[in-house]
This record gives C-alpha cells, structure tokens and sequence, in this order.
C-alpha cells in the first residue's frame, strides 16, 4: 500500500467513521482508528475488474465497522451483565466496579449506587419494555425528591455517560 493511495482514501475513510461515531453513538477517534485499521487489512482484498477501488474500500469499512460495533456492544453487554451479576451480591469492592467509580464525584458515585441497587425486578421490566428510560426517570424522580435540581441531575448523569465512554 502506497501512502499516496492512502492519502487518496483518507477523507472517505473519515467521512465514512464520522458517520458512523454519530448514527451509533461512539467515541469519533475510537471508530476512526478502527476504520484506518481496517482500510490496511482490506487493500490487499481488492480485485481489480468487479468494483472500484473507492466502492469496495467504502463497502468493506461500512461492513466491517458494523461487525467491528456488534462484537464490541456484545462485549459491553456481558461486562454489564458481570456487574449487574456482582452488585446482586454487594460486592462493592470487585475491581471493575472500582475502576468504574474511581473518577466519579460524590454525586455521580451516588447516583450509580442507585441504579446498581435498584431492584432486579425494575431493571427486568425496563429491559423487556424496551423503555430504558423507566429506570432512569425512577432514579431522576427519587432525587427530585430528594432537592436536587434538574440542572445538578444532567451534570451528574453526563459525568457518568463520560466516564463509561472510557471505561
């Protein structure tokens, strides 16, 4: 691969990863890197006399970023599924609860200790409704209550989106 022909198919490739970051809600250098790797995996694939190069690079970074976002959601899924499993037991001080809490202000490490704590029965039934946010709106509800402002709520709950996008 030339760095010329690189150069060339850099502006697809990111055109293509931006996209992609925002229709699914991810992190754009993350998504970006994982579209240049897959661009070097890929050239070598081409046969020349089917499509254009420019067709089959855009096809198979489309096609391999979904691949790429299935296995990586599937992975978050069982690593949610690990602490959903650990929490049920009150083991507060499994590391990767820890690792998840450790940069978190008091207000958010509350507000997580409440949708860990929250009845297994709750989340059951947020998850086969499909509303995600009923358990959400129970929690902002119970701190409404509690005198925090609706400002404060949005604060700490996109400390917490910012700290699972790292994690």
């Amino acid at each position: 691969m030339t760095a010329q022909l690189f150069e060339e198919h850099q502006p697809l490739i990111q055109t293509i990863a931006r996209g992609f970051a925002i229709q699914n809600a991810l992190d754009m250098e993350e998504v970006e890197s994982e579209s240049y790797a897959i661009y070097v995996d890929t050239v070598e694939s081409y046969r020349p006399g089917d499509i254009s190069f420019r067709t089959w690079i855009a096809r198979r970074v489309k096609w391999d970023l979904t691949s790429w976002n299935r296995r990586n959601a599937q992975k978050k899924q069982e690593e949610f599924d690990f602490i959903k499993e650990t929490c049920w037991r009150q083991d507060w001080t499994h590391p990767k609860i820890t690792e998840l809490t450790d940069d978190l202000g008091r207000d958010a490490k509350k507000v997580v200790e409440m949708v860990l704590k929250a009845p297994l029965e709750m989340l059951e039934a947020s998850r086969l409704s499909g509303n995600k946010r009923r358990l959400g709106t129970f929690i902002k509800e119970d701190l409404r209550s509690q005198g925090w402002s609706c400002p404060k709520i949005w604060r700490v709950w996109k400390e917490i989106r910012e700290a699972l996008k790292g994690w």
